[in-house]
């Protein structure tokens, strides 16, 4: 998760997740599962950003959300 916070913050993205992003993501895994909580995440990026995001997460976690 701080792997994708940081990539967030270096690239050309219209948001950046924040730390509180980043503990209320790892607190979502822990009661939605992994996948649902990738999916509460993405809600948080707009418009071409989603995909973007999607396919880090599809990276780094292995999550396909498409």
């Amino acid at each position: 998760v701080i792997l994708l916070a940081h990539e967030t913050r270096q690239k050309a993205l219209d948001y950046a997740l924040s730390t509180r992003d980043v503990v209320q993501i790892v607190e979502d895994i822990a009661y939605l599962g992994p996948e649902k909580a990738m999916r509460v995440a993405i809600g948080k990026f707009e418009g071409d950003d989603k995909s973007t995001i999607a396919e880090r997460i599809t990276s780094i976690f292995g999550i396909k959300l498409r």
